[in-house]
């Protein structure tokens, strides 16, 4: 019989940074003979996380269990190895080993008011109230009229969760159009499984271009499939978008359980941990991404952690960096998020408008990322489009792997400003806990120019380059990037050897086998 591993990802279907080195992991593991499961909150496809990260997944398993450590201890017990690896989540360790991956320590003390609010208010607040789960599929790709807007090209499916049966239900969603005629409304299709539809009203808003509906549905069952189909139009782009689709309790009461529930969620990111250093203590191993997490690790929890830097997929062993013909670009790879440790394209933004200013007008910028359903997210993105009107500033939002390489291999200069404008001893987890586009953008020939705190400075330094490629301020990243315009951008030997001794898959893979 097989050994059995569990890895914990929550956020896997966000196919981040951290979601490259769970999956590194799993086919790691299942090359050392384990059987594989992956945990995470929503549902993610395998070819999702092939197109997007360009790892494959064989024979491993991916469960999604939304967000219950009920779930996770009857998954993980009895096996023989669990490794979390999810940011800010303190679930207990309940295998045979256990391994914890720290993307970032949280604090181990609470203050009094946290307290009060984790042991008392939330706990019998969520004895009452068990709200649904939508699960989008598909990525937002910003907003429209107000609402998170998702490409709609022949079908679209959404999953939802935890719903009471036979209780009532309103779903809204909105056809965004070309142009609105009435045989395409009686051509578009959708179905929903596992409800019965008692209510249905449909209005057209002439003036926005868009179809409003508004379904009172019955649920048969816990979970609800949502299809959506445009294969029987003959013009599938006159409906471009699907708008803002949102599923909430029918009755009043349900309604402001729904809005409260809203409410704690929105000021809490992951869920609610007491007692943290036990759970700490029920794992026998730790490791960090980077020397800098490392430390925090030290001072917040006085635990000794191994720091095993991520697999990342080095381009000049894939292509030919030499003959590879590179333009006057600057690009910049990161979610589009305010959360956390927050990318900050709109400082980047605002260098590039002074460079321009400045005489450099044959020069473009690329900021390219992942984008979540959130709100704040989508109106952040708004925002960053709205000040870079009228410059050559290009977005690429939730773009292919190979995409993304493309744009690497093209530029001339990597820009990157996780940190910048926080307060390093106050709020050490708001910069860059590693920063793995910087590593692929380097091994794809681009200048890098990133901001100087975090893991960021341990890239640089073991790539090779100086201080030149350090800037602490928006004075300091215009000058350095005119001063590298000059620059002959050649990757040479001695940097490529650099990345592969520190941050291949390679290493990764023996660095694992070594602590297990």
């Amino acid at each position: 019989m097989k050994k059995r591993a569990v890895i914990y990802n929550k956020w896997l279907h966000t196919l981040g940074g951290g979601e490259v080195v769970a999956c590194n992991l799993a086919n790691v593991l299942k090359e050392l003979g384990y059987d594989v499961t992956i945990l995470c909150k929503n549902r993610t496809r395998l070819k999702d996380i092939k197109q997007i990260l360009n790892i494959e997944l064989r024979e491993v398993s991916i469960l999604a269990i939304g967000e219950s450590e009920s779930e996770i201890k009857q998954k993980v017990w009895g096996a023989e190895l669990f490794f979390n690896l999810t940011f800010i989540d303190y679930s207990s360790g309940y295998a045979k080993k256990n391994i914890y991956y720290f993307h970032f320590p949280q604090k181990p003390w609470e203050t009094f008011k946290r307290r009060i609010y984790n042991k008392y208010i939330t706990p019998v607040f969520l004895r009452v109230v068990n709200p649904h789960v939508i699960h989008f599929y598909p990525k937002a790709i910003g907003l429209i009229h107000g609402k998170p807007a998702y490409d709609f090209k022949s079908e679209l499916i959404i999953k939802s969760s935890n719903i009471d049966i036979n209780s009532m239900y309103d779903l809204e969603f909105s056809l965004h159009l070309d142009y609105f005629y009435k045989v395409l409304l009686e051509k578009f299709n959708y179905k929903i499984n596992n409800c019965e539809i008692v209510y249905r009203e449909v209005k057209v808003d002439y003036q926005r271009n868009l179809i409003n509906f508004k379904l009172t549905i019955k649920a048969d069952k816990k979970n609800l499939d949502l299809f959506f189909n445009l294969n029987n139009l003959r013009q599938q782009e006159e409906i471009k978008h699907l708008l803002g689709i949102r599923l909430v309790p029918h009755s009043l009461k349900g309604k402001i359980l729904q809005f409260l529930y809203d409410v704690i969620y929105s000021n809490q990111n992951t869920m609610i941990y007491l007692n943290l250093a036990d759970r700490v203590h029920s794992y026998q191993k730790f490791i960090t991404h980077s020397d800098y997490v490392n430390k925090w690790v030290k001072a917040y929890w006085g635990k000794k952690a191994i720091t095993i830097y991520p697999p990342v997929e080095l381009l000049f062993k894939k292509y030919n960096i030499d003959k590879t013909r590179k333009v006057n670009k600057i690009i910049s790879v990161g979610r589009f998020f305010t959360l956390g440790h927050g990318k900050k394209q709109e400082a980047l933004i605002k260098a590039f408008k002074k460079i321009y200013a400045r005489g450099f007008k044959n020069w473009q910028l690329h900021l390219v990322g992942r984008l979540g359903n959130e709100r704040s997210s989508l109106v952040f993105l708004e925002q960053l489009k709205k000040i870079s009107k009228g410059y050559p500033i290009f977005f690429h939002i939730n773009v292919s792997r190979k995409k993304v390489e493309k744009l690497l291999l093209e530029s001339r200069i990597y820009w990157h400003a996780t940190g910048f404008g926080e307060n390093p001893d106050k709020d050490p987890v708001k910069l860059e806990h590693f920063g793995i586009s910087v590593v692929e953008a380097i091994s794809a020939g681009c200048f890098p120019i990133v901001f100087k705190g975090g893991g960021l400075v341990e890239i640089i330094n073991l790539a090779g380059f100086d201080n030149d490629s350090f800037f602490t301020s928006i004075k300091d990243l215009v000058n350095k990037t005119i001063k590298a315009f000059k620059y002959n951008h050649k990757l040479k030997k001695e940097i490529e050897d650099n990345l592969y001794k520190n941050f291949s898959s390679d290493v990764f893979k023996s660095k694992i086998q070594s602590i297990l």
